[in-house]
C-alpha cells in the first residue's frame, strides 16, 4: 500500500512539474509593449511631457523580460524662469548679468527616446506586481543661445548647444493579465535625466553643459 501511495505521489509531483514547465514555456518568446505616459520635471525644468513608447523583446517565463524600446515625447508645457526671452523658434537670448549659478536652457518640444528595457515580475498570478527599468538616450536637435549685455544691444556671443541626453527611468507597476499574452499595466516612478545648463559664463567662450535632474513619471500600457 505504501509503495502504491509513494508511486502515486511521485506521479502527481512529476505531473505538476511538467504542467509548470509547459506554462513557463508558454510565456517564453517575443513580447511587445505599448506604453502611454507623462513626465513632470522639477528643479530648473518645470515641464510636462507626454509620450508613447513601443518595446519589443524576450519574455523569459513568468518573471523576466528584456527588450529594446523607441518612442516619441512631446513637451506640452515648459517653463524656464532663467531664460529671458526667445527669438524665433530655436534661438534664445539671455543677459549674462543675470547669471549667478547654473541656468536651465530650453530644449526642443519633440524628443525621441531609444532605450534598453527590463522588467522583473514578482509573482505569476493574474495581478502581477513588477519592477521596470528603462535606460538610454533621448535624441533631439541642437539649439542656439544668444548672449546679450542688454536686450537692446547686439549679442556678445552666440553658441549652439546639444540637447540629446541620457536618462534612466525606474518604475514600479501592476500587470493585469487578460489572456495568455495580452495584459494591461500601470506604472509610477521617477525619471533621472541629464539636461543642458549654462554653467560657466565667458563672453568669448560661452559654455553649455549638462546636469542631472529628477522628475516624476506615470504610465499606462498594454502587453501583447
Amino acid at each position: 500500500m505504501k509503495r502504491i501511495l509513494i508511486t502515486l505521489m511521485l506521479c502527481a509531483t512529476i505531473g505538476c512539474m511538467d504542467c509548470f514547465a509547459q506554462q513557463s514555456d508558454k510565456n517564453r518568446g517575443y513580447q511587445s509593449y505599448i506604453d502611454f505616459g507623462a513626465q513632470i520635471n522639477l528643479e530648473g525644468y518645470q515641464s510636462t511631457v507626454m509620450g508613447v513608447d513601443y518595446i519589443g523583446g524576450y519574455r523569459g517565463g513568468e518573471h523576466f523580460f528584456i527588450g529594446l524600446g523607441i518612442g516619441a515625447r512631446y513637451a506640452v508645457e515648459s517653463s524656464y524662469s532663467d531664460v529671458t526671452n526667445s527669438v524665433g523658434s530655436n534661438n534664445f537670448y539671455i543677459s549674462h548679468h543675470e547669471i549667478e549659478q547654473s541656468v536651465a536652457l530650453p530644449i526642443p518640444q519633440l524628443r525621441l527616446p531609444a532605450f534598453l528595457h527590463m522588467r522583473a515580475y514578482i509573482s505569476d498570478r493574474r495581478c502581477q506586481p513588477f519592477f521596470a527599468l528603462s535606460a538610454g538616450c533621448v535624441i533631439s536637435k541642437a539649439m542656439e543661445l544668444a548672449i546679450y549685455d542688454d536686450i537692446f544691444t547686439e549679442p556678445v556671443n552666440n553658441i549652439t548647444y546639444k540637447t540629446t541626453s541620457l536618462f534612466a527611468e525606474p518604475m514600479f507597476g501592476l500587470n493585469l493579465r487578460m489572456g495568455r499574452k495580452f495584459a494591461i499595466n500601470i506604472q509610477a516612478g521617477c525619471i533621472i535625466q541629464s539636461h543642458p545648463y549654462f554653467s560657466i559664463y565667458d563672453a568669448a567662450q560661452g559654455v553649455a553643459r549638462h546636469r542631472v535632474d529628477v522628475g516624476y513619471a506615470a504610465k499606462i500600457g498594454f502587453a501583447f
